[in-house]
């Protein structure tokens, strides 16, 4: 009976961390409901005033790279993301979903962007804290894109993140070959705390000045959390986190494979230490 209980949990799991699957009401379980979208949307100011510009009710049911396109921004990716810059908003980037991508516009995963806040928000909520003097996350806020619903979807709203500058791919590779034992453990401290599934060498940069780890891309994973939100779940987070660590990181070089493989064995470990202990 207990084989197939666990074997039950598991496959619940599985579903649910796949990519395509984030219904509404686990992202409201999660924290990403209308009183947090209130308090992190973007302040009255020169920034809300330059979207505003761009963004004209009339023209509310275009897709937000056309009205990126006529104003003139700089666009970083535009396929199936749209990442983008203007010159009118220096210090600040846009990320938002194109309204062809129907795949992840959609009932079963439309929040995917809007989570970028609500990340960002948890782990400087957990650098704060645990005082993790190594790392930082860009501030973010969310832009209602005027004419559009209220509805908490990627389709209303954009996200709106600092600038922050960072080195290059090739850069940071080699200055993690030489990361402190205290950058590590705080590191770790994330992966473990907030099942950061994404921690690879594109997502974590160390800044152009050498002070800090950013956690430049914050784009939710919901399993963990789910998981953390149901007890009876809880004696299945090391599976997962190698697990899904490793395939995100099949496709990269040796070097980030071998090290990150360390980095989510470390934090599976004090999981179960944990969970052991209770």
């Amino acid at each position: 009976m207990n084989n197939k209980k666990n074997f039950l949990v598991v496959l619940i799991c599985t579903v649910l961390s796949n990519n395509s699957v984030h219904p509404s009401w686990l992202s409201s379980w999660v924290g990403l409901n209308e009183s947090f979208v209130k308090a992190n949307l973007v302040p009255e100011g020169p920034l809300k005033d330059a979207l505003d510009t761009i963004f004209l009710e009339e023209y509310s049911q275009e897709s937000p790279e056309i009205p990126l396109e006529r104003a003139g921004a700089n666009f970083i990716k535009k396929k199936d993301q749209i990442v983008a810059t203007h010159s009118s908003m220096e210090g600040w980037i846009l990320k938002a979903l194109p309204y062809a991508n129907s795949y992840k516009v959609s009932p079963f995963s439309d929040t995917l962007n809007l989570g970028r806040v609500l990340w960002a928000k948890k782990i400087q909520h957990l650098i704060e804290k645990k005082d993790l003097g190594h790392l930082m996350v860009p501030k973010k806020y969310l832009y209602h894109i005027p004419g559009r619903k209220q509805h908490l979807s990627d389709a209303n709203y954009i996200v709106v993140a600092q600038w922050v500058d960072v080195v290059d791919q090739e850069t940071n590779m080699q200055l993690w070959k030489n990361v402190t034992e205290e950058q590590e453990k705080e590191i770790i401290c994330i992966i473990k705390k907030m099942g950061f599934l994404d921690a690879t060498f594109d997502n974590i940069r160390f800044t152009t000045d050498g002070e800090k780890l950013a956690f430049i891309d914050t784009e939710p994973r919901w399993l963990i959390p789910f998981i953390d939100a149901v007890p009876l779940l809880s004696h299945v987070k090391k599976w997962i986190l190698i697990k899904k660590g490793m395939e995100k990181l099949r496709h990269l070089r040796d070097v980030t494979s071998a090290y990150f493989e360390k980095m989510f064995e470390k934090a599976g470990n004090e999981q179960t230490d944990e969970l052991s202990a209770e």
